[in-house]
């Protein structure tokens, strides 16, 4: 079920209003987090745990298509008035103005730990992803592009996390269009000598496969 669902203390009547795509599913794991005492949510754990799981009630708001969750989660975060609600934000899908603690960030690192989502729930995400403009025209600043250069650093990819890349790119093709902005991406740009290397490996590889292919071609014809 997609749409808006909200956490009710039934003893202060203070709420929390979320949207989800798998709205039972996203419920389960508030429990979950709200029990374990790891809720990103300071001010719903804390008053989680000061009156208990008995006064706390999960309902459904509202139904709704993916590409209006955001808005209509709005709709209801005005409904219900910010000295009602236990949101920190007070724009709906947004975190703009929320400056988290140590302590929290912990919480929500170890909250995500070991999760997996299903492939309904991929499929999900993927359907409320097309059409979305939200990063239509955004650009990376300096900062965040030597902060993502930085994190990439030293990074190890597994054999078997590069054969699953390699059966998905099987049978995909690149349309023209790619392969121009490909093209323009790449005027100027400039390898370091670590880079070259890796790339005259890599394209020795892909020369000596295919002189395989054509040769095991030859042998059976």
């Amino acid at each position: 079920m997609t749409g808006i669902y909200s956490i009710l203390n039934t003893v202060s009547r203070k709420r929390y209003i979320g949207q989800s795509i798998d709205i039972e599913r996203r419920i389960v794991e508030h429990r979950r987090q709200l029990n374990k005492g790891i809720h990103s949510c300071m001010h719903l754990q804390n008053s989680f745990a000061k009156h208990g799981e008995e006064f706390f009630e999960y309902k459904v708001l509202e139904e709704c298509f993916c590409g209006v969750l955001t808005k209509r989660e709005q709709y209801w975060m005005d409904f219900f008035q910010p000295k009602k609600l236990f949101n920190f934000a007070p724009a709906a899908g947004s975190n703009a103005g929320i400056k988290w603690g140590a302590e929290t960030r912990k919480k929500m690192s170890k909250a995500k730990k070991g999760r997996t989502l299903s492939l309904a729930h991929k499929a999900k995400i993927a359907a409320s992803l097309i059409g979305n403009t939200r990063t239509k025209g955004h650009s990376l600043s300096d900062k965040h592009k030597a902060k993502i250069q930085a994190a990439l650093i030293g990074r190890i990819i597994t054999e078997d996390a590069r054969r699953r890349t390699s059966e998905k790119l099987k049978g995909h093709i690149v349309s023209q269009a790619t392969r121009e902005k490909l093209s323009i991406a790449g005027i100027g740009r400039k390898h370091s000598k670590e880079a070259k290397i890796k790339i005259g490996i890599a394209s020795k590889q892909r020369h000596n496969n295919l002189k395989h292919k054509k040769e095991k071609c030859h042998d059976n014809s």
